[in-house]
């Protein structure tokens, strides 16, 4: 832990600023919401939206199932490994072997068709970019299931795919006195923060021909998104509820609430929080590993990037820029302060209320682009493996959001769209009525 907490423990932590649900309600109805929203569905409608899913990156574990890849996984069979016979009978359709990832595609041309419209439908569903992060336990379930179900109407030209292969992990040799790699320990993903790098890596990204084979893309992915003159990148996980749900990955007022921040904010990313209170806010923030806060270093910093002309353009330069941070993060360090004991001061200074990470994000593209010129923008975290008797060294995505240039904003998560995690046996009500609510 005092590894990964050396750059935290560097920062003064403070509150980030993030609207609570009456101003969001309230700048949703208002004319600058309508016009921005209006904006958003213009975005899906020309192709300038891509979105971007990692698909490795959770996985579940049942009371008595081992661990399985979230993505390939049936949520009905989830359920029944959790509840024996509560999603049995007649409330299990006839297509509950798809698997998780299937859904998720589905939800996402089924949302970009009822936000557009039938008039538009099926040109937006032809004009979005999906980027797709595997590793190479799953490369080829994905791959298979796309190329069987014809990509959902996806466009596949359209649709990319980066891959990882999984490293073993690092074992302690007393008679070296040193950690070395461990072949015949259980592998693990080199994690979020190398899948980004690799949308900045020529010939890292490829999609399929016509005869179902790999065709790498020439050079890198954020060059040819923005070659086409995409905006946004809207960053999901596997384990977002939303993703299946009749929303999918799409969120309309998410979008038209990023495109207004960055025109009166600069921001170039949207970090969406909950902002949880009560004795259960600590508990839930440890299970999600997510810490929302922001320090005065980073903002100031973002501030002296900026002409002084264009800061004073913008009406809410003085909301403060937001950074993402893991527990391990915030466990020990030189400051002698736990996560625990940090949470608790900030959240009597947020009204009881804790900023949680869901692990949506929205990227403006070209500023992603400029940012992503070196793997120096990652910390290496180290984590624990097969029962806290090996070492894995993965890199976060989310360190990206702490880089000033990037000018990341919080924002509360919608009510529609965020259905909470799936994070384990604890989570099969609201799975199972996701499920029948929408017929799946």
């Amino acid at each position: 832990n005092r590894s990964n907490s050396v750059w935290a423990d560097q920062h003064l932590w403070v509150p980030p600023d993030v609207w609570g649900a009456d101003e969001m309600d309230n700048w949703r109805r208002s004319t600058a919401g309508s016009a921005f929203r209006k904006a958003a569905l213009e975005c899906l409608k020309s192709g300038q939206v891509a979105f971007h899913f990692n698909a490795f990156e959770d996985v579940f574990e049942g009371k008595e199932s081992g661990p399985q890849n979230l993505w390939c996984s049936d949520p009905w069979a989830l359920l029944l490994s959790c509840r024996p016979g509560m999603g049995a009978g007649p409330s299990q359709p006839k297509h509950a072997q798809l698997m998780w990832g299937s859904r998720a595609m589905a939800a996402l041309v089924q949302s970009i068709g009822a936000a557009v419209g039938q008039k538009h439908a099926q040109e937006a569903v032809s004009q979005a970019w999906v980027i797709i992060a595997l590793d190479d336990q799953i490369e080829q379930s994905v791959l298979k299931d796309l190329w069987t179900r014809k990509f959902y109407g996806l466009n596949r030209e359209r649709v990319m795919f980066v891959m990882q292969t999984r490293r073993p992990a690092f074992a302690y040799d007393s008679s070296r006195q040193q950690f070395v790699s461990d072949e015949l320990s259980s592998s693990h993903a080199p994690g979020t923060g190398l899948t980004f790098m690799q949308l900045a890596w020529s010939c890292e990204a490829y999609t399929l021909g016509n005869d179902g084979a790999p065709v790498p893309v020439q050079g890198t992915v954020l060059e040819m998104l923005t070659e086409h003159k995409v905006q946004w990148l809207l960053s999901r996980r596997a384990r977002d509820m939303g993703i299946i749900s009749d929303t999918g990955a799409l969120s309309v007022d998410g979008l038209a609430y990023a495109i207004f921040m960055r025109e009166k904010a600069r921001a170039g990313a949207m970090v969406e929080v909950m902002l949880e209170g009560g004795d259960q806010s600590l508990q839930l923030s440890k299970t999600m590993d997510s810490i929302v806060l922001s320090n005065k270093a980073i903002h100031m910093s973002w501030r002296k990037t900026i002409k002084p002309a264009l800061m004073d353009s913008l009406p809410l330069n003085g909301m403060k820029t937001v950074v993402e941070l893991s527990h391990a993060e915030l466990q020990g360090g030189h400051s002698g302060l736990g996560a625990g004991q940090l949470l608790r001061e900030l959240r009597g200074a947020m009204g009881n209320k804790v900023a949680i990470g869901c692990g949506r994000y929205s990227y403006h593209v070209p500023t992603l682009k400029a940012t992503l010129t070196t793997p120096a923008l990652f910390r290496p975290k180290l984590c624990l493996m097969s029962k806290g008797e090996r070492l894995g060294v993965q890199l976060d995505a989310r360190d990206v959001l702490a880089a000033p240039s990037v000018r990341s904003m919080g924002m509360l998560a919608g009510r529609h769209e965020w259905r909470g995690a799936l994070l384990g046996p604890q989570s099969m009500d609201v799975l199972l009525q996701l499920l029948q609510e929408h017929g799946q």
